[in-house]
Formats: structure tokens, sequence, C-alpha cells
């Protein structure tokens, strides 16, 4: 009779089972920082035809503003640290306050923490159209072709484009009364509120802007006068 096999000991196969483990775990390790990098997964598109003439300037207009757009993210992303420590400073003023029975804490500090909150999300607004992370259906949209998709993209930036103008319009006498009235915080010690609203006309002005600039991308990339950069794995599905 043929000799029965041993039976693996158990210290194998926990053995075993680890290392599938940890091969599993370093594999979603390794899709999670291609996701979570901003070239990770790019393709390059070329370009049917070059870009000339209007078509030319319009590419120079889109890559500047992107540029600009960018710019702003990057103070975004800066003042979101700038908010932890404020957060910080807060949380640790007002138990030392309370422990030794002093007022430690003011208005100052805790509405500075809101004014940052309020800033990152403004100055953030651009970089989010840039880098098209907007809600959508991307286990539907990433199926699309390159065109398709640029089909898509042109035709709800247009309703992007009358939200900015219309939030622009309404925005205005609300931020020139701040303006002329010098308005500052109801609360004692609290930080003038004028040069804040101020920033609406801008965080809109950047996110107008930006609208148009995905608005000429996709134009471009329909008329083949355009590379266009895509990922080969949609970073959702929503």
């Amino acid at each position: 009779m043929a000799e029965e096999a041993p039976e693996p000991l158990k210290s194998d196969v926990h053995h075993s089972g680890t290392g599938l483990i940890s091969d599993l775990d370093e594999e979603a390790v390794r899709k999670a920082e291609s996701l979570l990098d901003e070239d990770a997964n790019l393709i390059e598109i070329e370009p049917e035809k070059p870009a000339t003439g209007l078509w030319a300037v319009a590419a120079g207009f889109s890559r500047a503003v992107d540029k600009v757009s960018g710019f702003f993210g990057r103070i975004s992303q800066g003042l979101i640290f700038v908010l932890f420590a404020v957060g910080l400073i807060n949380v640790v003023l007002r138990y030392i306050g309370r422990g030794i029975g002093q007022q430690l804490t003011s208005n100052t500090w805790i509405e500075a923490q809101w004014y940052l909150f309020a800033l990152i999300s403004l100055l953030g607004l651009a970089i989010g159209v840039r880098d098209g992370v907007n809600p959508r259906v991307d286990f539907w949209y990433a199926n699309f072709s390159i065109k398709k998709k640029a089909a898509v993209d042109l035709f709800f930036h247009w309703g992007l484009l009358a939200f900015s103008f219309v939030a622009i319009r309404l925005t205005l006498p609300f931020v020139q009364r701040s303006f002329d009235n010098r308005e500052t915080s109801p609360d004692p010690g609290g930080l003038s509120r004028w040069p804040l609203k101020a920033v609406l006309i801008l965080a809109f002005a950047l996110f107008l802007a930006a609208v148009v600039s995905e608005i000429i991308k996709s134009a471009l990339t329909l008329a083949g006068r355009s590379g266009r950069l895509e990922r080969s794995t949609p970073y959702r599905v929503e």
C-alpha cells in the first residue's frame, strides 16, 4: 500500500496562511497607493491633429488656468495643517485653563478655526474641477470612449458654467455690503468677516476659470486637437 502523505503541522498551516494574507495585504496596499498617487495609472492619448491658431490659444489659456488652480490648491492643502495646529492649540488651552481656573482661549482662536475651514473649502473648488473629483458614476463613465467622455464632460460643464455666473452675480452685493460696513464678528474678540466674504468672489472666479478650462479641454479632445490624460482605472465607484 502507498504510504499516506503526512498531515501538515498546524504551524505549517499557520505560516502558509499568514504568508497568503501578507501577500494579499501587500497587493491591497499597492493598489491603494496607485489610486492615491496623482500620476498613477495615467495614460496619455496622443492628439489626432496639432492645435493651431485659436485652438493653440485656447489650449494655452487652459494650461495657464490649470497652473493657477494648482497654486491655490496647494495653498488650500497647506491651510489644512494650519487648521490642525489652531484646533490643537484651542484644545490644549481649554484644558489648561480649566485646570488652573482661568480663561485662556478667546473668540479669536475659535473663529480662526472655521475661517480656515472656509478658506480650505473655497480655495480648493478650482482644483476639484481640474482634477475631476466631482461625483460621477465611474463604473458607467469609465467604459466610455475618449471622445464620449469628452462629450459628457462638455455637456455637464456648461451647467457648471451657468452656476458659476449665477453664484458670482448673487455673491457680489452680499460681499459689497459686508465690505462697505467693514463687517466684523458680533462676538467680543472676534475677527473681521468682510475679508473672508471677499474670498467668495475669488473662489467663484477661480471656479469659473477652471470650468472654462475643462470646456476647452473637452472641445479640443472632440476636435482631435489635444492629447488627454486618462486613468486606466477609475477613482471610485459612487
